[in-house]
């Protein structure tokens, strides 16, 4: 199990040559709860971001993602913004709330299994304040979550 933020930041490495294709800036996630693949910053002018499928990654260490080879990384800038387009990568900094209603607050970080890419567990701020006082609330995605474009609704029983 990882979460979103030890994955960002990490370096990417292609795995024939040993080289570094970039660093993982952020996770993408489908509409649902699994984790679709890394968006990553090649550091390149012109094509700076680049996506790698959660299925082409052969291995995840503590210190990098390493991906089989160069040609697993997709790096077609209109091939990249068809991941945006359909409304992916929208986890982080989404509004949760509770069936009745209330908001439970803003998704700051996930805990995901790297093999299957399920997301399992959401980490909710409130404010730095609460945050500080209170600690992050986390909460366990389940099959009765519910997905809007606008909020996650944590269905409790």
């Amino acid at each position: 199990m990882k979460r979103f933020s030890d994955v960002s930041g990490m370096p990417v490495i292609c795995a024939d040559t040993g080289e570094k294709a970039g660093t993982v800036e952020t996770v993408v996630c489908d509409k649902r709860d699994n984790v679709l693949g890394f968006l990553i910053n090649s550091g390149k002018i012109g094509n700076k971001y680049s996506f790698i499928s959660l299925k082409d990654v052969i291995s995840e260490k503590n210190e990098n993602i390493s991906v089989l080879d160069e040609s697993r990384i997709i790096r077609k800038r209109e091939d990249v913004r068809n991941y945006r387009k359909n409304r992916n990568w929208v986890w982080l900094n989404k509004k949760v709330r509770a069936n009745d209603g209330k908001l439970l607050g803003i998704v700051k970080d996930g805990i995901f299994d790297v093999y299957s890419g399920k997301i399992s567990e959401i980490e909710l701020s409130l404010g730095v304040i609460e945050d500080f006082r209170d600690g992050r609330k986390k909460f366990n995605i389940n099959e009765d979550t519910e997905f809007g474009e606008e909020y996650i609704v944590l269905n409790e029983k």
